[in-house]
């Protein structure tokens, strides 16, 4: 189950109790930058969200997962998503590193390709995994960062 963070729906999820996945689309590590990419975050900012995500029961061996688009931070002036292993203590997560598709008429511009050296295992913090990161073919088919993207001719 993917969601943007709306705490109380997490909340809810975890009375429920259904042993879901679920899919955090975080997409930055402080407030400031998070309300610039998903205005969202103004109404359910980062500390209240990773507080609910902390209370989730996950089943052993499961880990929650979250997703950090790859924008050029000189069109965001972000902090890279390497930042985000100190936003995720405490959490069994894995991050989903993401491209984004260069849209028309979007001041946001993709990040340089391939990702810095080291960039996915300093996004997952110590932990003991490399975080996928969706490659050329997500771009080619205009499928990166879920939106969609596919030129029609009229």
């Amino acid at each position: 189950m993917s969601t943007v963070g709306l705490v109380g729906g997490i909340e809810r999820l975890a009375r429920e109790n259904l042993r879901v996945n679920l899919a955090i689309s975080l997409h930055a590590t402080t407030n400031e930058t998070r309300d610039r990419l998903m205005p969202v975050n103004k109404g359910f900012a980062i500390e209240p969200l990773l507080a609910a995500c902390r209370r989730f029961p996950l089943p052993f061996r499961q880990r929650m997962t979250f997703e950090y688009v790859l924008l050029d931070a000189s069109t965001t002036r972000v902090r890279t998503p390497s930042s985000s292993g100190a936003c995720l203590k405490g959490i069994r997560a894995k991050v989903n590193l993401i491209p984004f598709n260069d849209l028309a008429g979007s001041p946001l511009r993709p990040a340089p390709a391939p990702p810095h050296p080291g960039l996915p295992e300093r996004a997952a913090g110590a932990g003991d995994h490399r975080p996928p990161c969706a490659g050329a073919r997500a771009r080619t088919i205009g499928a990166a960062c879920a939106s969609f993207n596919e030129a029609v001719v009229a």
